[in-house]
């Protein structure tokens, strides 16, 4: 009966031991720490901007090409809240982009872009066509 006894009371150490470390493990893992947030979806309406009064100004030393275009943007200041891409049509091709902006803001309600073209300046002949890229920042 001893044998007995004993057996057991080493049966319920080994079954406490077991669940002593259980309980050990569970408390010692980490714990994460999520904070709120907020996700969504939504839609609105894209409009396109007007550009007009186009001019556009001949090369002093070589007066068949262009050597800058100034138009009007018809909205409010676009010089600091707009990025712009401005290019002519030459043959039927995109090219001669226009990288040195200037904007004069108007009143009531426009900007007045000057573009003058760098490196090969668009022909008089061959341009075809003024694009006017203009995208909110």
């Amino acid at each position: 009966m001893r044998k007995r006894g004993a057996l057991k009371i080493k049966i319920a150490a080994a079954v406490a031991s077991v669940s002593i470390v259980a309980a050990a493990a569970l408390g010692l893992t980490a714990s994460n720490t999520v904070s709120a947030s907020t996700a969504g979806a939504g839609e609105g309406a894209i409009s396109g901007y007007t550009v007009n009064t186009i001019q556009y100004t001949l090369d002093s030393t070589n007066p068949d090409t262009i050597s800058s275009v100034k138009f009007r943007v018809a909205t409010a200041d676009v010089s600091s809240t707009s990025d712009f891409a401005i290019s002519s049509k030459l043959d039927s091709k995109w090219s001669a982009n226009c990288d040195t902006r200037t904007f004069t803001a108007g009143s009531p309600g426009y900007t007045t872009v000057t573009c003058a073209y760098t490196g090969t300046l668009p022909d008089v002949e061959t341009a075809s066509a003024l694009r006017v890229v203009v995208a909110d920042k």
